[in-house]
């Protein structure tokens, strides 16, 4: 008796195995069939779009089936979409949650600031930063002197000369990602943020450039990494008198005598015997970073971020490309491509569709630190990143419809329509959102 119970079990088991993969097999075959559907359909969209041979173009389900693909493996300028890179990489390093530091020494009556590359330092950082100082009674300072040493002053590849934040220079210590946002009127220039205020070093780089314009608000960047260094100096040395520690001199080095007159170069490392009296943990951590990158397409932080890829200071491009081609190569085993610098600015950085896929799969769990973008479909959410250069369009993020999930990139290194990479995409979510019938 007791054995043909144990048979009947085992039969009933068997049975209900025997159904449930009769039921997985069975919404295998439905998903397969509306992956084919939906592959089918992006097919004939992107058939009407005459992509051309400067173009790339992929579109991935959350298993990694490719429902659309255009010459996915062919290296083209991404633009911003290098930030994507950038980003893995320094979640990589040093996960979202850490805080990047920045130090002050005491070396008799001069305050040493030495930064490493910190690019989230801004005006409110400052204040917080200066209340922090204050409890350490700084009677005993005549002087600010700024170690830059920890970066090698080089331009940004693919950078160039003109004055909007995005070509913002870097240096290891800075204030508001080297930028200053002035007004200018019939009494002078001055500050566009009532938390900035306005510093000498602003001033003389406002005049040189004659920007703003009279009437009018701009924001500029510092055009060079000393200006930048000394400009940080002043302006800690403002936020300090405001939390009532009152300074004879703001300087970038480290003068014999106080003078009004703060030197625009900067040089000197903080010496041997000076005592290190606080260090500075950034109330933003590096996802906050991040977000600042991706969201905003911010240059500076992407290459600040870039920089400090490697440890071996003065940090340098040449040795951060060699850091970032290397981990990216070894953990994705990519061939043809190129990392010069962690922003976009560059034409030398070349990645494919699928290498950028790559990176999206890998910051799945990031999107929140993407920019948001409208599919004008109920229940679509995009979250994505542009790139743009003259001449280059590139478009890449997830798209999620109900409980489907998708990675889609478009880059076309050629002139298109206003506004055409956000259509494609409208375009693109609506065949996935679409229902299939078997």
């Amino acid at each position: 008796m007791m054995r043909r119970a144990h048979q009947l079990l085992l039969a009933i088991f068997i049975l209900a195995l025997s159904c449930a993969n009769a039921t997985l097999a069975q919404a295998q075959v439905q998903t397969q069939a509306q992956a084919q559907a939906k592959a089918g359909a992006l097919q004939t969209l992107f058939n009407g779009e005459k992509l051309t041979q400067h173009d790339s173009v992929l579109v991935l389900d959350e298993s990694g089936q490719v429902l659309y693909s255009w010459q996915a493996d062919k290296p083209l300028v991404p633009a911003s979409l290098v930030k994507l890179a950038t980003a893995y990489l320094s979640i990589k390093k040093w996960g979202g949650h850490a805080r990047f530091t920045t130090d002050f020494y005491r070396h008799g009556n001069t305050l040493w600031v030495k930064g490493y590359g910190d690019p989230y330092l801004t005006s409110e950082e400052l204040g917080a930063l200066a209340q922090k100082l204050s409890a350490l009674d700084l009677g005993w300072v005549q002087n600010i002197a700024i170690d830059g040493s920890h970066f090698t002053p080089q331009p940004v590849p693919g950078g160039s000369q003109v004055v909007d934040p995005y070509n913002a220079p870097l240096s290891a210590v800075a204030a508001n990602f080297n930028t200053v946002k002035l007004m200018r009127n019939a009494a002078g220039i001055h500050s566009a943020e009532p938390q900035t205020p306005v510093t000498a070093t602003a001033k003389q780089v406002a005049i040189r450039l004659g920007r703003p314009k009279k009437g009018t608000t701009e924001r500029i960047n510092l055009v060079n990494q000393d200006n930048a260094l000394t400009h940080f100096a002043e302006l800690l040395n403002i936020k300090l008198e405001q939390v009532n520690i009152k300074l004879e001199q703001a300087s970038a080095d480290l003068p014999s005598k106080p003078t009004k007159a703060l030197p625009v170069s900067i040089s000197g490392v903080v010496p041997m015997t000076a005592a290190l009296i606080y260090q500075h943990r950034n109330s933003h951590d590096v996802s906050d970073a991040i977000r600042g990158m991706l969201e905003f397409s911010n240059n500076f932080i992407a290459n600040q971020l870039f920089l400090m890829l490697t440890a071996q200071a003065p940090l340098s491009f040449k040795q951060a490309s060699c850091t970032a081609t290397q981990q990216l190569a070894a953990d994705f085993d990519w061939q043809n491509f190129s990392i010069v610098e962690g922003s976009g600015l560059s034409r030398q950085n070349k990645l494919s569709a699928s290498q950028l896929a790559d990176l999206l799969q890998s910051l799945t769990a990031h999107q929140h630190l993407f920019k948001s973008y409208s599919a004008g479909i109920a229940g679509v959410t995009v979250t994505a990143k542009t790139g743009t250069l003259n001449g280059v369009r590139s478009f890449a993020g997830f798209i999620q419809s109900g409980d489907q999930k998708y990675r889609f990139v478009f880059n076309f290194n050629r002139q298109v329509p206003y506004k055409y990479r956000e259509t494609l995409m409208r375009k693109t979510a609506a065949v996935l959102a679409q229902k299939t019938t078997q």
